[in-house]
């Protein structure tokens, strides 16, 4: 049993006694707690038969009263902030909040605070363990320093930092940084290491959870995340929460502070230092008590005062006034460190300092503050502050109302004499610049810009790669006439292209031919390889002038073509020919073809004739071929190079199967094949293969003029209707007879039943297929969709790859933290206005939740689905995450055109997602990715890195593996997703892990295919689960492509997002049917009843108590998982003066953790103050008894609940407390 709660009480005024005497002077603690033990217990550190020590209890019953929870630290990893209600017992402390208990310190005159709280003063001059790692295993970091005697008399000042954190060594003085041997200028950025320095402090940030900040004198402090709770040695303690403990006082006996600071010495043999002695404190230093408690408890630290132990920093100042007593300068050291401890406690000092008493000066027009966001707003962060991860600290600020100016230089100033900068140019408030499509101006920092008539440019080139109008680059290697472009009204013009084999292979295409149909097709214009220039089939002498188009010859290698209609050609003839075509802007969205729709959309640019968007080049290239004979051509996933490696190209082998093509000849020469032997051309006759044509299709011989004006059928498919038809040239072969068209499948069909095709798939009249949210169905070989707004997806997997909201594909690879998406300043209206009050940390395979102290609640949930962990907020955002490397982030449909970042913009055009911080469109990646940093002293990207040139050893382990993505292996796959930019994703990533992690960097990037395929409803290859599967049962299987006919407790009471996930890929139960609903919660299958209930979407469990607003009222959640209510005893209707009697919602506000001397507590003084009973049991378990759990808990109505993890040892293989909950009977006496 625990101590009881008056002698608990007692105990915690003995310890804040003691607390109140020197830690050399350690009797009067030590006997204070001897005073105030219970009775029958033993020595101080006896452990009784129940367990802890009764000291341990007591400080720990102190500390559960007065401190704080966990404060997480600053760590890397994707954060999401928005303003979240978290459950009570999800409520680890924010950065605003008390987290002095992570934080150690030195100061001034040979002060300490270890991480437990305890302040002493230890004088050595020899290199010390401040903190380190001191696991037997692996050991993550140490901080070595050395103090040196002060300047004239005064403080002692630290000479130097040694810091050791993971591979890196970082050896710090007042003057220098050196990074592993190398002095290095801050800010400097290293993989997971920030350095930076200003005018307060140096600063060292690890991603392994370390915080150190040294003013560069006396003062030093570092801060630790909870992960080494219970692992450190050094002058700042053990990190387990229990003053004095291991450090002053272990297994029984007491240390002094001086004897406690010796052991902590780093003895070099080279180096000879003298250990200090033990001194005697003057009698004459109590004096200068009353002038330090003045100070301490001056106007300025009102807002201290109970958050910061006042009597430590009292008994430090009275010691620097009694060693240094000529002058007040002495003290300035413990005050800012009491003004320091105050920030981190989570007050607000105030500015204690004057012009007499330790006063402080800043460069130019700054202010020094005692309590400021080190997140300072900059003219290019104007918002930094809001973003900020750091606690408030004392420094030199910009005065309110202004910006730091760190463009210009100016200092600080307001917003509106921020200059502009683009392209490494300053442009001041008021200048204005011209670009290609916008006009901007420069205001207060940002541009303010409109738009320009911006025609939009497409391009043909080498024969086989093509760039739109939207700027979608792609390679199809044709064999047929093409439609680049036309006009989708009334079909007023159209541009034909033909491509064809010139080389070895079929993948060695030129463009041979332009057709230009103007005026409705009623003139034809045909430019030649060799540029003739052919009007109505009738050549024709440049210059040319028509009504509606003009061709001239600038010179011999280009002919320029003009329209009436907005459309410019320049025709390229030597070396090759080639095509460059521009549009006016008139005509955005309004043309189809190879060159894409002109929309601003790079995403849709592949969207066919039939209305949908195809996944690949060739897919979607083959829907716009003009000859129905053409046959479709196939993506070319091999690179192009790999054909000859010396020269890169494939050459014609006189004597071998290389060197022939298929020309065709003009009539009657018919087809004839090319072969090149001993070095000659000779040309061999084919026969037509199909000549003989099956039923209901009849052969065309274009030889046979007396048969062709007979019957003219008409070479017509259902690709080419829905694509236009534009009569080339006659081509013989089988072609449907007339009224009949080519169904693309063998047959004929009537235009009503033209079947469908979508990534190379054929559709027959009336399917449907699902395209994101909506439901498209064949009709007359067009698509005809429903037009539901659908989620926004942003993907960002790997080294730096990106694929933004609007679907365009980049790659940015930065060194420091980046705004990936917020919302835009400016649209911080209605639903969307939400402040940041919960932000969530993925990190480690594991999220981290951290509350702020402001902020609106919005309510969020997490949960795993399959592999992954997904996060989804009531406000329409979801986040989607592998536990590794890859991060899907999904808006809802309210947000298109509100946000900002490296996910673009959301407003369905592509060719503006690159707008920087500073609201300018750029092109490069560069400018664009270091524009969103989150911190203006990040380093910018300066070069985009290529890591297979840099490590060219690389290069072909990672071919290799990736070619993985292109094999058969994801061949049904191909059609629906492009498994290029996976590719080369894939190889770029698989180079950079040269140093650890090769698989894991290599199987992240197929991952990030696989996860594209398994959305298109495509399984990727198995893996297995069985470690799921509890021994004889095999209840898990792997589901590539999720699972979709999935029902857990909480969709069955609507419980589960506006969009499907069930398409996450990951191990998912098969439940049996006599338990067919899947408990997310409990993760195992229940009956339907056993899901329990819930409210506002807050489950409680069959039996559980559910709150009501009628406080005399119970209601509870029932066997059958339904809510019934019943009036409660003690009705006040039934007396005047009896109580009303309630149980409580069940209780569950800790939970247990592995490493420490963690457990679990829980309270009831949230409820009411003296319940008259108390429930306790399981919160994963709850039909069984605290007996059956077998675990030593104690259970009372005095104190509430208690069970420790170092209590559970030899009682299970985890010595783990469960985790529990508890309710409790209150009774409120209630008036009639």
């Amino acid at each position: 049993m625990g101590l009881p709660l008056a002698r608990l009480v007692a105990l915690c005024l003995a310890l804040t006694l003691a607390r109140g005497e020197e830690l050399q002077k350690g009797e009067g603690q030590r006997a204070a707690l001897w005073a105030a033990r219970p009775e029958g217990t033993g020595h101080p550190g006896q452990p009784s038969a129940d367990g802890p020590t009764w000291e341990e209890e007591a400080i720990l019953f102190c500390q559960h009263l007065g401190q704080p929870g966990i404060f997480w630290g600053r760590q890397a990893g994707l954060r999401a902030a928005w303003g979240a209600h978290a459950p009570s017992r999800c409520s680890p402390e924010g950065r605003t909040r008390n987290h002095g208990h992570n934080v150690c310190s030195t100061w001034g005159d040979f002060h300490y605070k270890t991480f437990d709280g305890d302040v002493f003063r230890f004088p050595g001059l020899c290199d010390y363990n401040f903190a380190s790692d001191c696991r037997d295993t692996y050991k993550e970091f140490a901080v070595h320093l050395k103090r040196g005697p002060g300047r004239k008399g005064g403080h002692p000042q630290v000479e130097y930092i040694l810091l050791t954190v993971k591979d890196d060594t970082v050896y710090l003085t007042p003057e220098l940084a050196v990074l592993n041997g190398a002095k290095v200028s801050t800010p400097h950025y290293s993989p997971g290491l920030l350095i930076e320095r200003n005018d307060a402090y140096t600063k060292v940030y690890s991603r392994a959870g370390l915080t150190l900040m040294w003013d560069r004198e006396d003062s030093l402090m570092l801060e630790l995340d909870s992960k080494f709770q219970n692992h450190t040695c050094g002058l700042c303690g053990d990190y387990n929460g229990l003053q004095s403990y291991s450090e002053f006082l272990s297994d029984g006996m007491l240390f002094s502070a001086v004897q406690f600071g010796n052991m902590q010495k780093i003895n070099k043999p080279e180096v000879v230092c003298d250990d200090p002695e033990e001194g005697q404190t003057p009698e004459s230093c109590s004096e200068h008590r009353a002038e330090c408690e003045k100070l301490l408890t001056a106007a300025a630290f009102k807002d201290c005062l109970g958050l910061v132990p006042l009597e430590s920093y009292v008994r430090a100042c009275v010691q620097d006034r009694c060693q240094c007593p000529s002058g007040a300068s002495c003290i300035c050291s413990t005050l800012a460190e009491f003004s320091r401890q105050c920030s981190h406690a989570g007050g607000r000092p105030g500015n204690w300092r004057t012009g007499t008493l330790c006063p402080k000066s800043c460069p130019g027009n700054m202010v020094y503050l005692e309590s400021g966001s080190p997140c300072m707003d900059t003219c290019s962060h104007l918002e930094v502050s809001s973003l900020c991860e750091e606690h408030r600290l004392d420094g030199c600020f910009c005065p309110e109302g202004t910006v730091y100016d760190d463009i210009a230089g100016g200092g600080c100033i307001p917003v509106s004499q921020c200059h502009c900068k683009l392209q490494g140019q300053k442009y001041a408030p008021g200048q204005q610049i011209t670009k290609d499509c916008e006009q901007c101006m420069c205001n207060a920092g940002r541009w303010v810009c409109k738009d320009r008539p911006c025609p939009g440019s497409c391009a043909l080139e080498g024969g086989s790669h093509i760039t739109t109008f939207d700027g979608k680059r792609y390679t199809f290697h044709g064999d047929c006439y093409y439609v680049l472009t036309k006009s989708d009204h009334n079909d007023s013009y159209a541009l034909l292209g033909e491509l064809a084999v010139c080389g070895s292979t079929d993948k060695q295409t030129c463009l041979k031919t332009v057709v230009l149909l103007a005026d409705k097709k009623q003139n034809v214009v045909v430019f030649k390889s060799d540029g003739t220039v052919l009007l109505n089939e009738l050549q024709v002498n440049l210059p040319h002038v028509a009504a509606s188009f003009s061709v001239f010859q600038p010179s011999s290698h280009h002919l320029i073509v003009n329209t009436a209609f907005g459309l410019r050609m320049q025709v390229q003839l030597v070396p090759v020919m080639q095509l460059f075509l521009t549009l006016d802007q008139a005509a955005q969205g309004r043309v189809q073809g190879l060159c894409g729709n002109f929309n601003g959309l790079e995403g849709d640019d592949f969207k066919t004739a039939g209305g949908l968007v195809e996944a690949t080049g060739a897919s979607f290239a083959n829907t716009w071929k003009v000859q129905s004979s053409c046959p479709d051509k196939l993506d070319w996933l091999d690179d192009p190079c790999s054909l000859n490696i010396e020269s890169g190209e494939a050459d014609g082998v006189p004597g071998g199967t290389w060197g022939w093509v298929e020309v065709r000849w003009p009539a009657p020469l018919g087809a004839r094949l090319l072969v090149c032997r001993n070095g000659r051309l000779h040309c061999n006759p084919v026969k037509l293969i199909g000549e003989a044509c099956k039923a209901p299709k009849i052969h065309v011989d274009c030889n046979n003029q007396t048969a062709l004006t007979i019957r003219n059928p008409r070479p017509l498919s259902c690709q080419t209707l829905a694509a236009g038809h534009y009569q080339t040239e006659c081509v013989s072969g089988c072609v449907c007879p007339e009224g009949l068209i080519d169904d693309g499948r063998g047959g004929c069909v009537v235009e009503e039943d033209c079947p469908c095709v979508h990534n190379k798939g054929f559709f027959s009249r009336g399917d449907k297929i699902k395209v994101d949210c909506n439901t498209c169905t064949c009709q007359r070989g067009r698509w005809a969709c429903t037009q539901s707004m659908c989620h926004g997806t942003c993907v960002i997997h790997g080294s730096g790859h990106y694929i933004t909201f609007d679907g365009k594909y980049y790659n940015f690879d930065g060194n420091c933290s980046y705004v990936a998406v917020q919302v835009r300043q400016g649209h911080l209206t209605g639903p969307l206005a939400w402040a940041q009050r919960t932000e969530l940390k993925l990190e480690d395979k594991h999220r981290v939740v951290i509350q702020r102290d402001v902020g609106h609640h919005v309510a969020y949930t997490t949960r795993e689905v399959g592999q992954y962990l997904v996060v989804e907020a009531s406000i329409g955002i979801i986040v989607i995450w592998d536990k590794r490397t890859t991060i899907f982030i999904k808006l809802a449909p309210s947000y298109k055109g509100t946000v900002c970042g490296l996910c673009g913009n959301f407003d369905q055009r592509s060719n503006n997602d690159f707008t920087t911080r500073d609201h300018m469109v750029v092109e490069s990646e560069l400018d664009f990715g270091n524009s969103w940093k989150e911190a203006p002293t990040c380093t910018d990207v300066n070069a985009t890195p290529e890591p297979c040139t840099l490590k060219p050893h690389r290069r072909s382990w990672a071919e290799k593996q990736c070619s993985i993505i292109k094999s058969p292996v994801f061949s049904a796959c191909h059609s629906k997703v492009d498994p290029t930019p996976f590719y080369e994703a894939c190889v770029y990533d698989s180079c950079s892990c040269d140093s650890g992690g090769d698989c894991e960097c290599f199987c992240s990037a197929v991952a990030a295919y696989a996860q594209e395929c398994t959305k298109e409803g495509l399984a990727p290859p198995t893996i297995f689960c069985d470690y799921y599967n509890p021994p004889h049962e095999c209840e898990w299987h792997y589901e590539p492509c999720g699972n979709r006919s999935l029902e857990t407790c909480r969709t069955i009471h609507g419980i589960h997002s506006s969009i499907s996930l069930s398409y996450l890929e990951g191990c998912y139960p098969r439940c049996p049917k006599h338990r067919p609903i899947y408990d997310e919660d409990l993760k195992k299958c229940v009956r339907r009843d056993q899901c329990g209930c819930y409210i506002k979407g807050i489950r409680y469990l069959p039996g559980a108590s559910v709150p009501t607003d009628d406080i005399c009222q119970s209601c509870m959640c029932s066997k059958s998982s339904k809510v019934i209510c019943w009036p409660e005893e003690g009705n006040p209707g039934s007396a005047s003066l009896a109580p009303c009697c309630f149980w409580s919602d069940w209780i569950n506000e800790d939970h247990p953790e592995t490493h420490g001397d963690s457990g679990d507590r829980e309270r009831f003084d949230s409820v009411c103050q003296a319940p008259e009973d108390i429930e306790c049991r399981a919160a994963t378990e709850p039909q069984l008894s605290l007996e059956e759990l077998g675990q030593k808990v104690q259970c009372n109505v005095s104190f509430g609940f208690i069970c420790k993890n170092e209590d559970q040892f030899g009682d299970g293989p985890f010595g783990v407390c469960y985790d529990y909950e508890i309710r409790v009977r209150c009774c409120l006496p209630m008036e009639e």
